[in-house]
């Protein structure tokens, strides 16, 4: 990867020694290097476009060096609790790889290797999961952690409005071919609208907590920026996630005891209207545009029109895992291979795309895993007893069921924020009321 970028030898050997003190420093602190790459994951499109536009891929690389670290010291860790976590996911993690990695062997990759790095998009992100309960003390140390991730969100609503006040060509403006797209401080239309999905939930879960007078105001501040967030970045299925979160969430929230709904009702009404305001005039704005772009239907047409279509033969494993990945073409690049025999099949939406890659095995078993940790959720949530966690475990939910549909393998920053939201299902409940029911959840 570093090789790829052009760099000189020197300067390849210098980039090389501060990736192995990165994994070596996240070794040593896993636990501050694992909230170190939820924190870049938000920026590192700003940072490649402002900061070093010249090495996208090692700015894209970065938080997966914190992360290859986190992992190290989480799996080196002497902690009891730690270790019986490991014992308990090791079976469901190996048998995961070895599904996959036939897929991987199976395919027109040219090398093992690169085999191997394909099944880097889909198991990468996923041992969050597990690290992430270990990042906490105490349910008051998960909400101050959620809560100053969650201000986060002001910068980057903030930049987004200006991006789309101020549209290209503008120091703040990405370049896109579609000036109407808005990225914040993304680097791609699906990372900024995985963005506002997740931080609008979390905003939500956290005004049904007990915060302090500084906290309250500023989540109340947020909502408003992140339903316009919602309505400027040019992507009707964020419109509809919100829309389906607020359908949910509030009946749940207001049936439940303990939760603090009746404050923020004139904030969750507000946040509706916004939501089905933005709803409508996105529909009116998409059927009054010209016969052009309808001779090119849109990325969310051309999903719906896909989803109806018969999905094509495949092999029992699939073409190759990652093989039509972006960062993979840089890989058989750097490793000199040459491109594969036949026409790669290429589609808009993911369930097919890992249905061609993985094959029927690979992709039942990627899909039955991923409707399990929905279902572990959902017991948590039901068997829950914290205030902190119960509004936490239902956002998890919410936010897990769309991204079914929605891009999680292809998108880098669903990965890694929805497989953190699943960790806080796999945190035991203090008084031990929820102990095992979650898949991942340890019982020790």
């Amino acid at each position: 990867m570093i090789l790829a970028t052009g760099l000189s030898g020197g300067e390849a050997v210098m980039l090389v020694v501060v990736a192995l003190l990165i994994v070596g420093c996240s070794w040593c602190h896993w636990r501050i290097a694992t909230k170190a790459a939820l924190v870049l994951v938000l920026f590192e499109g700003a940072i490649r476009r402002w900061g070093v536009p010249g090495a996208q891929e090692l700015v894209y690389l970065l938080k997966d060096l914190f992360l290859l670290g986190a992992y190290l010291g989480f799996g080196c860790s002497s902690e009891p609790q730690v270790r019986s976590r490991l014992r308990q996911v090791w079976p469901y993690f190996a048998l995961l790889v070895a599904v996959l990695g036939l897929s991987a062997l199976q395919g027109d990759s040219g090398s093992p290797w690169l085999a191997a790095y394909g099944l880097t998009p889909y198991l990468f992100y996923l041992p969050l999961a597990v690290v992430v309960p270990h990042l906490f003390c105490d349910d008051e140390a998960l909400k101050k952690c959620v809560l100053h991730l969650a201000t986060l969100a002001t910068p980057i609503c903030l930049i987004a409005l200006s991006q789309w006040l101020w549209p290209a060509p503008s120091f703040l403006s990405f370049p896109d071919k579609d000036r109407s797209r808005v990225m914040a401080t993304f680097s791609y239309i699906t990372g900024h609208g995985t963005f506002i999905i997740v931080f609008f939930a979390l905003h939500v879960g956290l005004l049904c907590t007990k915060l302090p007078k500084w906290g309250r105001i500023w989540m109340r501040t947020n909502l408003p920026l992140l339903c316009a967030d919602a309505l400027i970045c040019g992507s009707r299925s964020v419109v509809l996630c919100l829309a389906f979160f607020l359908a949910v969430f509030v009946p749940v929230a207001l049936s439940t005891k303990g939760w603090r709904m009746r404050r923020m009702g004139k904030a969750l009404l507000a946040a509706a209207v916004l939501v089905a305001a933005g709803a409508v005039a996105i529909d009116r704005a998409k059927a009054t545009r010209g016969s052009q772009e309808s001779r090119s239907p849109s990325a969310s047409q051309r999903w719906s029109l896909a989803s109806q279509v018969p999905w094509p033969e495949t092999t029992l494993f699939g073409q190759g895992v990652g093989l039509t990945h972006p960062r993979m073409v840089v890989m058989r690049s750097l490793l000199r291979l040459p491109k594969p025999e036949g026409k790669l099949l290429i589609y808009g939406d993911e369930l097919r795309q890992v249905y061609v890659e993985l094959g029927g095995v690979g992709f039942l078993c990627w899909y039955g895993l991923r409707l399990l940790l929905v279902y572990g959720t959902w017991r948590a949530f039901r068997a829950a007893s914290s205030k902190v966690r119960k509004p936490l475990l239902l956002i998890s939910l919410l936010v897990q069921l769309p991204h079914l549909l929605l891009p999680l393998v292809f998108n880098e920053t669903a990965g890694v924020l929805v497989f953190a939201l699943v960790g806080i299902g796999c945190i035991r409940d203090a008084a031990g009321a929820d102990a095992s029911v979650h898949p991942l959840q340890t019982s020790g």
